[in-house]
């Protein structure tokens, strides 16, 4: 799909606001795998904690 790493992918989208981030879930399955992702939503959270 991609050439673009997929570690760099969550860090970029970690980084946004969650409005943004449900709309981004339409983009492709993966993204709207990882952006669903516990993980992610976790990182999302702890970053958006720290700003």
């Amino acid at each position: 799909m991609s050439n673009i790493p997929q570690k760099l992918i969550f860090d970029i989208l970690s980084r946004l606001e969650p409005k943004d981030l449900i709309r981004y879930t339409c983009v492709s399955k993966a993204w709207y795998a990882l952006i669903h992702n516990q993980d992610f939503i976790k990182a999302h959270h702890e970053r958006s904690i720290k700003t």
